[in-house]
């Protein structure tokens, strides 16, 4: 009989130890004595005397954490300090994790909709990069008083005027020469190929000149304005976007005709201007369609006509003479109400004549027309968008 009372004491002895919880029995009670000071210093130099890690929002420290003057467990340290705020802890094995409560009250008497949500970078159409974006209208280049697009994007700082442009290199040889008379974008001058050039959101060809898209096939007077994002952007778009995406808008819906002409020119000599160019567009119920047209030529300057090039030969040519035709049509057309169908073409004709570089006790001759003299290139970029209607609630 003795036995088994002593046996059903045991047994109960057992039971009741397995309910105490194993965190209460395992906690050490540390002595605290720490001043009030910033609730995210306080909370660290908790968590290192616990040996646990701290994961908690970057707002802590903003917040003011309480005096400490005794002796508790690491639990009930970090619960003391977070008594009045909106913060909750969640302690794991060897972690503490601080949240916020969702429905605590704000000053004002606001209620929070959700906790903030940072987006560094998205795929969904219309949301905003998160580099900010640069961006040059149609407004501005009329005040500029530039001719084409590759004026314009050299005379930003975000550019690098040396690159694929007309008149540099003609000192470095046919190598580094520019013999089409194309201009490229170069952002943070880490080459045209690190620059991705759009065109309405579509790719185009490059020139054949080091890998480098001429803007100046577009028709300065068809551009809307021009988006510039001077921050690595190869995550979405690939390597050609290292440093960055220049995109070209065009008018969409264009009604009317505009003519314009530009003549100018250099007080030294050299460098006549003459521009000449037409813009047309027709909008109807369910699309539009564009055209633009324009012709620019130059005449070039030799070293002759500017004291600071002595040193160069005196037939040598500081920039080239060219002759452009650029031609652009555009055209947009709703099928039905959710589909969208898009066309953009381009047609350019460049002619650089012969460029002469080099020293007065040497020099060469380089150039890049075909067997007519000219340099023709031509794009096609056709675009379609469907939206897609959900039928019923939407299934997250």
């Amino acid at each position: 009989m003795r036995n088994r009372l002593l046996f059903a004491l045991s047994l109960g002895t057992g039971v009741g130890m397995l309910s105490i919880p194993a965190s209460a029995r395992t906690e050490t009670v540390l002595p605290f004595d720490m001043p009030a000071q910033g609730l995210g210093d306080a909370l660290r130099d908790v968590a290192t005397r616990a040996g646990w890690e701290l994961f908690a929002p970057g707002d802590i420290d903003s917040l003011r954490a309480p005096a400490l003057h005794e002796r508790l467990s690491a639990r009930e340290a970090i619960v003391r300090l977070l008594a009045g705020t909106h913060l909750r802890a969640r302690f794991s094995a060897g972690a503490v994790t601080i949240r916020r409560i969702t429905d605590a009250p704000r000053p004002g008497g606001d209620q929070p909709t959700g906790a903030q949500i940072l987006v560094t970078g998205s795929r969904i159409h219309g949301a905003p990069p998160s580099a900010p974006v640069r961006t040059v209208t149609a407004q501005d280049i009329d005040e500029s008083g530039q001719a084409d697009l590759g004026e314009v994007l050299r005379s930003s700082p975000l550019n690098f005027a040396g690159g694929q442009n007309p008149g540099v290199g003609t000192s470095q040889g046919d190598d580094d020469g520019n013999v089409n008379g194309a201009s490229s974008v170069d952002l943070l001058g880490l080459g045209p190929n690190a620059t991705l050039t759009l065109l309405n959101g579509n790719r185009l060809s490059y020139s054949g000149i080091n890998a480098g898209v001429d803007i100046d096939a577009i028709p300065a007077g068809a551009a809307e304005r021009i988006e510039i994002v001077a921050d690595g952007a190869s995550a979405i778009y690939g390597a050609d976007a290292v440093a960055g995406v220049v995109n070209v808008a065009l008018r969409s819906d264009y009604q009317g005709l505009e003519t314009e002409a530009r003549i100018g020119g250099s007080t030294d000599g050299g460098d006549f201007q003459q521009q000449y160019s037409l813009l047309a567009g027709h909008i109807w119920a369910r699309g539009g369609i564009m055209a633009a047209y324009t012709y620019t030529g130059n005449s070039g300057i030799a070293a002759s006509q500017r004291d600071y090039a002595s040193s160069m030969g005196t037939d040598a040519s500081l920039y080239p003479s060219l002759k452009r035709h650029n031609l652009l049509l555009s055209a947009h057309q709703d099928i039905g109400s959710a589909l969208t169908a898009r066309i953009d073409m381009l047609y350019k004709q460049t002619r650089q004549y012969s460029v002469f570089g080099g020293t007065a006790g040497q020099s060469h001759l380089y150039g890049g027309q075909d067997s007519r003299g000219k340099n023709p290139s031509f794009t096609v970029a056709p675009r379609s968008r469907l939206i897609l209607a959900m039928a019923g609630p939407a299934i997250c």
